[in-house]
């Protein structure tokens, strides 16, 4: 089931979230940056996964926060900007939500991916999002302003 909800995403009781990343290891505008100053370890991680070209286009990096979550960053993108591609936004979610339910996970909060900074338009990526959560019967929450 997919529902949106006006608010924030970091005050989600939800303990699974993603946002959308690029191979650049940059996370200095909109969502992800909001990412980065919350969870500062998580980036240098990331980072370094990029510089080795660890963590390309479909790519999912997992990172378990120490205040109890688990953040899916998700290579939607290559360059930042407006360079979000819906077909990276499906591989990289749909590995995310796997490695959820192999952990027991059923529910995720999640930004509308690739819409404002990555160029895209949720009217387009939802319906992927949907696909996704009614494959795995997962339950995902995004969170819009």
């Amino acid at each position: 089931m997919l529902k949106e909800i006006k608010g924030n995403l970091f005050l989600s009781d939800i303990t699974s979230i993603c946002h959308g990343c690029n191979t650049h290891g940059l996370m200095g505008a909109g969502i992800a940056r909001q990412f980065a100053q919350r969870y500062p370890k998580m980036v240098v991680e990331y980072q370094k996964l990029c510089r080795t070209g660890n963590f390309q286009i479909g790519d999912c990096y997992l990172y378990e926060a120490g205040d109890g979550r688990i953040i899916g960053n998700l290579g939607t993108q290559e360059k930042p900007g407006a360079d979000a591609r819906l077909e990276a936004i499906e591989l990289s979610l749909e590995k995310f939500i796997i490695s959820l339910n192999s952990f027991g996970y059923k529910e995720l909060a999640m930004p509308k991916i690739g819409c404002g900074i990555g160029g895209l338009e949720w009217i387009d990526v939802c319906p992927l999002v949907e696909k996704l959560a009614e494959k795995y019967s997962f339950d995902i929450v995004v969170y819009y302003i």
